[in-house]
């Protein structure tokens, strides 16, 4: 999947001037603005989760260890926030470098109804570092931290966001195992290649009310990133729409709705207008493929870079307050 899009965060009227602890070494401690870094979870149940596979849905990740008392103490409130926001799309996985073993008797043990799974501890101790654990990260469709603390004040501090973030919230559809291909088209990210196939075989099978009811919901989630394209080119936030329609060209095309796609981004490519905006996106986007993997002090200095030189667009301010949080 490519980076989710660009855009100047303080539109969404989140607190940035927060203090900001920083560690030794190439680490930060993320904060509410903070673009997540990636994550590798392979969960008990045998699914696989990163940043790529999780776009377009609300992820609440903690990070939490399987013999710690103050983990398992988490669990009844953890479950809790499955019960309440699960059903309308929000992941919530805990990762830990327990062994499997070990995280198994701990989901058995305590009944828990979350996703679990491993991951590395330079995910755990660099990407997303902080003091204590559990420690937990409330990360957008778009790839956005917008919230992070610790997992019992999710619901007081965090709660009155959830209706915005799971507002056309997409999540993977579950398909019968006859559309394994389909299903794995999903999961990389082949949204357009997965609905024309599916098309084809509900158009084979008409009883196939499942796979007829996951085309429905791949046209919503287009609908809706055309949408919010249109939205960012109305409001002339050209590298926010850029990356949405780059997005769609790249996974959605196939998908009813997607036809005008590669003539808006063609359009736009060649708007004068926009052209120090898309200069600034395409630096952020390089610069956001260095933060992904942890390489936080090299992506700080080429986001301060893209801030000075792109002072007065939307997304240059965005790379300044990013920088300067951290600095």
């Amino acid at each position: 999947m490519g980076i989710p899009s660009v855009f100047r965060i303080t539109a969404l009227g989140l607190a940035l001037a927060l203090p900001v602890a920083t560690i030794p070494g190439d680490t930060v401690v993320l904060v509410a603005g903070d673009p997540a870094p990636d994550f590798d979870v392979a969960a008990l149940d045998g699914a696989e989760y990163d940043l790529a596979s999780t776009a377009g849905r609300p992820v609440l990740l903690v990070v939490f260890y399987a013999h710690k008392q103050s983990c398992i103490a988490v669990v009844p409130e953890l479950n809790r926030i499955v019960d309440r926001y699960a059903g309308d799309g929000l992941l919530v996985l805990a990762m830990s470098d327990d062994s499997t073993g070990a995280q198994a008797e701990f989901a058995e043990q305590h009944e828990v109804t979350f996703a679990v799974g491993r991951t590395t501890d330079r995910v755990l101790e660099r990407r997303f570092a902080g003091e204590g654990v559990p420690r937990a990260f409330l990360i957008d469709g778009r790839g956005l931290v917008v919230w992070a603390g610790h997992p019992d004040r999710f619901r007081v501090e965090a709660g009155h966001l959830m209706y915005g973030l799971l507002k056309g919230a997409f999540v993977l559809p579950e398909l019968p195992g006859k559309h394994k291909q389909i299903t794995r088209a999903l999961k990389r990210g082949e949204f357009g290649k997965a609905y024309t196939d599916l098309a084809k075989a509900v158009g084979r099978a008409p009883s196939d009310t499942e796979g007829a009811a996951a085309l429905v919901r791949l046209e919503a989630a287009a609908a809706a990133q055309v949408e919010a394209a249109e939205k960012a080119l109305s409001r002339g936030r050209f590298g926010e729409a850029h990356g949405l329609l780059v997005r769609l060209a790249d996974q959605w095309q196939g998908v009813p709705g997607t036809e005008g796609v590669a003539e808006s981004l063609a359009a736009l490519e060649e708007n004068t207008e926009a052209a120090d905006e898309l200069k600034a996106a395409g630096h952020v986007r390089k610069a956001l493929e260095r933060w992904r993997e942890g390489q936080f002090d090299s992506a700080l200095d080429a986001l301060h870079d893209v801030g000075t030189r792109y002072a007065e667009t939307p997304t240059g301010a965005w790379a300044s307050e990013v920088a300067l949080r951290h600095r």
